[in-house]
């Protein structure tokens, strides 16, 4: 059977999100792992020339378009494979809400954790001023999350997989979910009962 599409990621980066969904709709899909440092792929590619942005998640859908940025992939995946338990199609609002998470999780909070991963930002910098405006989104998202199980509401939708993907970064920032956001960690363990997330664990982990 042909592989109808390839994903490139690299283990415990933002691009799991997309491996859990994929998995989560069961479709057919070739995994290749890139190293983010030396843009190879695990087969011994020049991944620039894949993606010149150098960046994971990227798609190559069934039509051979090449397709990057986890909103616009988790979008396009739903849509297509019309996931709407994921993504409500239009004129659904709840689509709309599910977009605005998404946004959210792009602009401001994935990239809160730039300057954590960045070595030459001062430590005292990253505890003085990053640290804190990462909590401070962070409590707003324990928030919502302390009124329902997921980030828009009772169902489990595309920004759920996403927020998921970033939260083992938080160790960056010492956080103790368990003692310090209560409701995210019970999210984090919800997430993680899903056999198409364990699946995706399992695979990177031993990628």
């Amino acid at each position: 059977m042909t592989t109808k599409l390839e994903l490139y990621y690299s283990p415990h980066a933002c691009s799991f999100a997309v491996h859990s969904l994929i998995r989560e709709l069961d479709l057919d899909c070739k995994y290749v792992v890139v190293d983010l440092k030396t843009k190879k792929t695990n087969d011994g590619r020049d991944f620039l020339t894949v993606n010149p942005k150098g960046m994971v998640p990227t798609l190559i859908t069934e039509n051979k378009e090449i397709l990057t940025e986890n909103v616009a992939i988790l979008q396009y995946l739903a849509d297509r494979y019309k996931a709407t338990q994921f993504l409500p199609a239009i004129p659904d609002f709840k689509r709309y809400r599910v977009l605005e998470s998404l946004a959210y999780l792009a602009s401001d909070w994935h990239k809160g954790f730039s300057a954590l991963f960045a070595e030459k930002v001062p430590n005292d910098l990253k505890k003085s001023f990053f640290i804190p405006n990462l909590r401070k989104r962070l409590q707003g998202l324990s928030d919502d999350l302390a009124k329902h199980p997921y980030l828009t509401g009772n169902e489990c939708t595309v920004a759920d997989f996403y927020f998921l993907a970033t939260l083992p970064w938080l160790e960056l920032a010492a956080v103790d979910l368990d003692k310090e956001y209560k409701p995210v960690a019970e999210f984090q363990k919800r997430m993680m009962q899903r056999k198409a997330v364990k699946e995706a664990l399992e695979t990177e982990e031993n990628s």
